[in-house]
């Protein structure tokens, strides 16, 4: 096994086949787990020595690193999960360092670390296949953070992995990090919109209700109260002899002011709680007021 150092890779493209830019991988993405089956598939196949590969992020929650995908297995997507420094995945993504297996028997040493579960998985992802030759680990990272591992493995009558392929695996697995990052933000981005809107929901409902009980309350308590103000008028103007002139003439005022306050305070129920919202629903509310404003 040769432990391979970090360097200060950049971001250019490796020369020859074409990796997957970001707008074919994300377009029509609606999670990571589609995302990731395409990128290692491209990564696979980009790599010259490399026959097989699985992606692994790590979960927090879980504080293990999780199979996401994986392709050129006798089966795909067999989710397991590693522990740090667990097999050749767990101990790269620990180390924060490439791991490169060059002959067969530094292949089967790493597999030591895995346990029986794991292994037994692992074995059935390779059923049928010739034993892997060489092998190659990779952490993703993005600078400090680091959001998995990548394994490479090659199984066929070809050159194994070596030291030189570390640049081009580096790069990629940089672009990758980066996509990933990318499609975090974007879905924690929809997250936070979609629980915005929740709670937006929730608070227009919430006025909604509180301008409906204030409407109703005015409705029913304050209206019938000057209503009953009102009548009580229209008694003592009744009851008035006829040659109290000025007395009549103050009911009178008063009289029309409570009209005015009767009307105001209509308005204003409307204003709160439009009757056509219960009636008729938003759309059709809409169009009725769209209607009587023109």
């Amino acid at each position: 096994m040769v432990v391979i150092e970090e360097s200060s890779s950049n971001m250019r493209m490796p020369q020859g086949r074409v990796f997957l830019s970001p707008s074919m991988v994300l377009g029509g993405v609606s999670n990571l787990e589609e995302l990731l089956t395409p990128l290692i598939k491209s990564l696979v196949e980009t790599v010259q020595p490399a026959d097989a590969g699985i992606v692994y992020l790590y979960d927090q929650r879980r504080h293990q690193l999780v199979a996401k995908a994986s392709f050129g297995y006798h089966c795909d997507n067999i989710e397991h999960g590693l522990c740090l420094n667990e097999g050749a995945p767990g101990q790269c993504y620990a180390l924060r360092k490439f791991l490169l297996y060059s002959s067969v028997e530094t292949v089967r040493a790493q597999t030591v670390s895995l346990k029986p579960e794991n292994l037994d998985c692992y074995t059935k992802m390779r059923q049928g296949l010739a034993p892997a030759l060489s092998m190659i680990a990779v952490p993703l990272m993005l600078g400090e953070e680091g959001f998995g591992a990548v394994l490479l493995e090659h199984y066929k009558q070809h050159r194994p992995f070596r030291e030189t392929d570390v640049p081009q695996i580096e790069a990629l697995a940089s672009w990758i990090s980066l996509i990933i990052d990318y499609m975090q933000l974007r879905l924690q981005l929809k997250h936070t919109k979609h629980s915005y809107m929740e709670l937006l929901g929730r608070q227009i409902t919430a006025t909604e209700e509180e301008r409906k009980k204030i409407s109703r309350e005015i409705h029913d308590e304050l209206n019938g109260l000057i209503l009953s103000v009102k009548l009580n008028l229209e008694n003592m103007d009744s009851a008035l002899p006829s040659d109290l002139v000025e007395v009549r003439n103050v009911l009178e005022v008063s009289e029309t002011r409570i009209n005015q306050v009767m009307d105001e305070l209509h308005e204003m129920v409307l204003n709160l709680r439009p009757p056509a919202l219960d009636d008729l629903g938003l759309s059709q509310a809409l169009d009725y007021h769209i209607h009587n404003c023109s």
